[in-house]
């Protein structure tokens, strides 16, 4: 009874996440246009969301817990990568544009290992 029970409960957490995966695309927007133009909680909101988005897709590519995206690309401008070196410029120069932090992506990896050294893992 039990075994069914956990099924029955991981296909519906399945169908909820299908569902927050058709409306992924619409709150990355919402996000984008909160972390630009939002004031107060709503840019905060927006931020937070960018972010959560930033490690769940360092994860997803191999990342360590809480690194970023923008953590490994500045490790790859560190180490002149000639295609990765290139996005980080480009996540810099958004990053400055949007919120005035020069050298994002370096300075992201004093981040993550402050975040690892934290936590501990």
């Amino acid at each position: 009874m039990k075994k069914l029970r956990v099924g029955v409960t991981l296909f519906v957490f399945l169908c909820l996440e299908l569902v927050m995966d058709c409306i992924s695309p619409f709150t990355k927007v919402v996000a984008v246009l909160g972390l630009c133009f939002g004031r107060g909680k709503f840019k905060q909101w927006g931020y937070n969301t960018l972010y959560s988005l930033d490690t769940y897709r360092s994860a997803q590519t191999g990342g360590g817990i809480g690194s970023t995206i923008s953590g490994r690309l500045g490790s790859a401008l560190q180490a002149e990568s000639p295609i990765l070196s290139f996005i980080a410029r480009q996540l810099d120069f958004v990053t400055e544009e949007l919120t005035g932090q020069k050298n994002h992506s370096v300075s992201a990896i004093d981040k993550d290992k402050e975040r690892t050294q934290v936590t501990g893992r």
